[in-house]
């Protein structure tokens, strides 16, 4: 991939270093990165988008990342905006090119715009197609690249769709793709579509935590916590990743046998506690505060072709009292090395300060949308790529070891 060609374009060298405030757990703050005692440079570029009057990103949802043969070896950006309820597309230049949908509840609107992903072609192959979740009506539609349009529709059971593009694995007897589906009345963490029959069959089980939340009869760990990542092992073992805990799970596409896979482990951000499920759901237990205070989040995770799995956690902080409450953001990036049982854990990313940031990752490079302040109350919206790094590139104080479960390697 060629540099990001920006307006203007900034190559950036973040390292590392002992400086600004501790953190209370060893670290040093510094604009809002977390930076351990190590010399890791993120080398990354940058690329603004475009907005003006008639466009503007207010609450980004997810985002897509793309090459796009119309511009050799440029790409695209989709950008799914849930405050406006549409997807925009920006080009390699950060110029904006158009939207899909608007709000509404009509077959070519959005409720609750979702995800943006890509995957099953066949609905339309001589159609260059871009599938949408939304997240309030149940609806996964495919739409027309070129026109708008709207190509396909279908509507899944009541269950709350992931932040991870689906897996479209071929002949899998239990259909077309593999969507992160949390339901609550079936306690299973997946769903298949099947486009032949437009059926949705739902697959797994949740873990531990979710269903005693959801037995506990409050749910709130299981709704606050409803976000499920879902990444391809192999072509018949996915990787199941939950925002509310740190383990991780793999499902066996062939069988539907789930098991416990590994343990992310955590060195720098808070963390997630094995009892988190409880300040939510046990009423002598119930925390106090903001839950975004409780744990890290993860918010993205997804696997290299070299077999290199990428995680993104958040660490979240309110300021200031009701009615004015600002949220603030740290983000970390942990790469699993399953070959070799290790990891390099909770690198700061200088992203996410003045908003919580999306991510997505393109050509083995991790992207990532942040809105930064300018003058004034003027605020801009840029598109950051992070190399991921190796098991040399990692300091010693971020490597780790022993994170998968031992029958996992049997």
């Amino acid at each position: 991939m060629t540099p990001l060609r920006a307006v203007p374009l900034v190559i950036l060298t973040m390292v590392f270093s002992s400086c600004g405030e501790p953190d209370g757990r060893g670290n040093r703050m510094a604009g809002g990165v977390v930076e351990a005692d190590g010399s890791f440079p993120v080398a990354y570029d940058s690329l603004r988008l475009a907005e003006d009057e008639q466009v503007f990103i207010a609450l980004p949802r997810s985002l897509l990342v793309e090459s796009d043969e119309s511009e050799g070896d440029g790409y695209r950006v989709w950008v799914v905006d849930f405050t406006a309820n549409t997807v925009l597309r920006f080009g390699s230049s950060g110029e904006y090119q158009g939207r899909i949908g608007t709000p509404g509840p009509g077959p070519h609107e959005f409720e609750g715009a979702g995800h943006v992903f890509r995957g099953l072609s066949r609905i339309a192959p001589e159609v260059d197609l871009i599938g949408i979740t939304d997240a309030r009506t149940f609806d996964v539609k495919w739409f027309d690249v070129d026109d708008g349009s709207l190509v396909h529709r279908t509507r899944h059971t009541m269950g709350m769709v992931g932040h991870s593009k689906p897996l479209e694995l071929g002949s899998w007897v239990g259909g077309d793709l593999l969507f992160p589906l949390m339901s609550m009345e079936h306690q299973s963490p997946l769903a298949a579509f099947d486009l032949d029959s437009d059926t949705w069959t739902h697959v797994g089980r949740l873990p531990e935590p979710y269903r005693r939340s959801l037995e506990s009869g409050y749910g709130g760990f299981a709704v606050f916590f409803s976000r499920i990542y879902l990444a391809a092992l192999d072509s018949t073992t996915a990787i199941l990743g939950f925002t509310g805990m740190p383990e991780l799970e793999i499902v066996d596409l062939r069988s539907g046998e789930q098991r416990r896979w590994g343990r992310v482990p955590e060195r720098f951000r808070k963390g997630q506690p094995a009892d988190l499920w409880r300040r939510f759901d046990v009423p002598d237990e119930f925390g106090e505060g903001f839950p975004f205070d409780w744990a890290s989040a993860n918010v993205g995770m997804w696997r290299l072709t070299d077999g290199r799995i990428v995680m993104v956690h958040i660490d979240s902080e309110y300021e200031g009292a009701p009615p004015r409450i600002e949220l603030n953001s740290t983000a970390f990036l942990t790469v699993l090395f399953p070959d070799r049982d290790t990891a390099c854990v909770d690198l700061g990313l200088p992203i996410g300060a003045e908003f919580r940031p999306v991510f997505d990752l393109y050509e083995d490079a991790l992207f990532g949308l942040d809105r930064r302040l300018a003058e004034g109350l003027e605020s801009n919206i840029w598109l950051y790529r992070f190399p991921i790094p190796t098991w040399d590139d990692c300091p010693s104080v971020h490597r780790m070891e022993g994170w998968l479960e031992v029958r996992a390697r049997e």
